[in-house]
């Protein structure tokens, strides 16, 4: 039974072997062929490489100031991500470019550049600060109704990033405020409200906007909450309130500490013409 099973084996052997002789030229252009293909996709992964050590040379090598925003240009910025698009630095770039062209006060500019990197890069891991950044954008034209449902589409298709979706909330109660649709803009901020965080800011600046619009309109809090019609609000003090859409570029609200150095960091004091 052995000598069988090894002569089995031999003759599967020596059949190859003969296969292999007669089909030689074939096995060797293909061969051949698999040769090339692993030789191109070598070549490929250090090309892909190589542009992300060059895109990432360039981009650090743009001067940072004090507030650790990049000071190049939005052009010298749109040129790295046009040159580099495949690469980390270049996403990044085609964000950056956009705040640039926003903190210098062209939103039109702006709201181009934040969309165009939605298109390009749809998947990208800071596809919802270019969303808000074009809600921002919006708003710092003058155009509200395009703003506020910009604003709705971050906060709807990004529901997890708390840190765009709460000044998005509070950028909604605001600008409802401001256009006396007190109902809608209270529902904003209770709900920013009550989250569970003590240490939240956004909510915090939420209660303090809350207790002045009720103050300010007590009628409110009969139309909202009638089960609390009889109590009397709480005198408010006078908040701090950021303003305006810059603010809602933030990862960090205005008044904490300074982030730390990274490296896409929106600068939350700059506030539009006719923002309040």
């Amino acid at each position: 039974m052995e000598a069988q099973t090894t002569t089995d084996s031999s003759d599967i052997v020596f059949r190859t072997l003969g296969w292999l002789h007669e089909n030689r030229k074939p096995v060797i252009a293909g061969v051949a062929t698999l040769a090339v293909l692993g030789i191109a996709a070598g070549l490929y992964s250090w090309k892909q490489g190589q542009n992300d050590i060059d895109a990432n040379t360039k981009l650090l090598s743009m001067p940072i100031g004090n507030d650790f925003r990049i000071q190049s240009s939005a052009d010298s910025l749109e040129k790295l991500a046009g040159d580099y698009p495949s690469t980390s630095a270049g996403e990044y770039a085609a964000l950056l470019a956009g705040e640039n062209f926003f903190v210098t006060g062209n939103f039109v500019e702006a709201n181009r550049a934040f969309s165009k990197f939605l298109t390009d890069y749809p998947a990208s891991a800071v596809a919802a600060q270019a969303s808000m950044g074009v809600a921002a954008s919006l708003e710092a034209q003058g155009k509200l109704p395009e703003a506020i449902q910009q604003y709705q589409r971050v906060i709807q298709t990004y529901p997890t990033e708390n840190a765009i979706v709460e000044p998005a909330k509070l950028t909604l109660g605001r600008l409802d405020e401001e256009q006396n649709r007190l109902d809608l803009a209270f529902t904003q901020y209770r709900d920013l409200a009550q989250s569970p965080d003590p240490n939240n800011v956004w909510a915090e600046e939420a209660k303090e906007r809350l207790q002045l619009m009720v103050a300010n309109h007590p009628e409110i809090l009969k139309q909202m909450m009638p089960s609390a019609a009889s109590a009397s609000a709480s005198a408010p003090t006078m908040p701090t309130l950021s303003a305006g859409p810059a603010a809602t570029l933030s990862a960090s609200p205005a008044g904490t500490n300074p982030a730390p150095p990274q490296l896409l960091q929106f600068s939350p004091d700059v506030t539009a013409p006719g923002a309040h």
